[in-house]
């Protein structure tokens, strides 16, 4: 993760660049000085033999101060707006807090695991994924923490594990993926050219209530609900018709779990040109999944407060509602949220006919 954000022990920078071109005050002549010395903040540095005839023998000791060093802070190297706030709030890094969550999924939400991990707005995930990214918890422990509840769950949970692994096999043999798709007919898929669409998507303005929700909540807190992200993933490859290179880079740039192989996988399964992909006609529908996984509103609510005055009716379609509706809730579509970015029935059509000429 970039621009140096921390949470606990979770540190996500960018990578470091080289330092080079470091070179002494004799780097002119064709042997460097033989020996150097410290004297507290002063380095005295003796003039050895050096081939030049006309330089004579050791003569004198040349002695400098090094200059004063910048405070820290005056460098302001960290972002002047704590992005990582939500974070903390949110996270509690380090083995303990990974076992103590295991132990907690296992004993209270794994047995509810089966249905309710596909609605948003209940707890009914493990959330150990940053754990499991960091190494604070193993593939096997988070696997045998199961196995103790109802089999039939745990099966369930012990699967989407197997998926998780299955990513990283695929990674150690095409290492290209994270940038490459799988599947080579889809190097030449002609994907659309919008940065305003992107940024959109980005910063959770599409005028979709569930897509806005899930990328406000990742913003926030750095992870997003696993339904949602497939929503908010084929919103960004097949409704905007954008590169799933810039969404998986989005992703590795903003989630605490960000894995290079999971996020990469997952991606590639959303556009359809990776391993197991998902079929180019299935589109997800972000109104009918938001009415389906968040029949009442209550996760758009919690993320989108604009929208919270508004009908579980009306909330993952507000430009249907009533002027009178929108009205008593607060809502000025265009103004105080946006109005939907694209018509999902043409993208939908686009799309298709797209995929369709590969």
């Amino acid at each position: 993760m970039s621009n140096g954000r921390a949470v606990g022990s979770w540190r996500f920078t960018s990578k470091p660049r080289a330092i080079r071109g470091v070179q002494s005050a004799y780097a002119g002549l064709r042997n460097q000085p033989r020996s150097a010395r410290t004297q507290g903040t002063v380095a005295s540095i003796s003039r050895g033999s050096l081939s030049y005839a006309d330089l004579g023998p050791p003569t004198e000791t040349v002695q400098f101060r090094a200059p004063r060093s910048l405070p820290l802070d005056s460098l302001e190297l960290l972002p002047r707006v704590d992005w990582a706030a939500g974070m903390r709030d949110a996270w509690t890094p380090g083995e303990a807090a990974g076992l103590a969550r295991a132990r907690e999924f296992a004993r209270g939400s794994l047995d509810a695991y089966p249905h309710a991990r596909d609605r948003p707005a209940q707890s009914g995930v493990s959330r150990l994924s940053p754990h499991l990214h960091f190494g604070e918890l193993s593939p096997r422990q988070a696997w045998y923490a199961a196995t103790s509840q109802d089999p039939s769950a745990a099966e369930v949970f012990q699967r989407e594990l197997g998926w998780r692994e299955f990513a990283h096999h695929l990674l150690v043999h095409f290492p290209q993926t994270p940038t490459e798709p799988l599947r080579p007919r889809f190097r030449d898929f002609a994907w659309a050219d919008s940065p305003g669409a992107l940024r959109a998507w980005q910063r959770g303005q599409t005028g979709y209530p569930l897509v806005d929700a899930g990328m406000r909540q990742l913003w926030r807190t750095g992870w997003m609900h696993n339904r949602v992200r497939m929503i908010v993933a084929s919103f960004l490859v097949k409704d905007l018709l954008l590169p799933w290179q810039q969404g998986a880079a989005w992703f590795w740039d903003t989630l605490v779990d960000a894995d290079l192989a999971n996020n990469t996988l997952n991606w590639q399964w959303s556009a359809g040109c990776g391993a197991d992909a998902a079929p180019f006609f299935r589109i997800f529908n972000p109104v009918t999944q938001g009415k389906k996984f968040d029949p009442e509103g209550d996760y758009v609510r919690q993320l989108v407060p604009e929208l919270r005055g508004l009908p579980p009716r009306w909330i993952h379609e507000p430009w249907h509602a009533p002027p009178e509706i929108l009205a008593r809730a607060g809502v000025s579509l265009g103004v105080t949220y946006p109005e939907p970015i694209v018509d999902h029935s043409w993208a939908r059509r686009r799309a298709l006919d797209a995929f369709a000429r590969i």
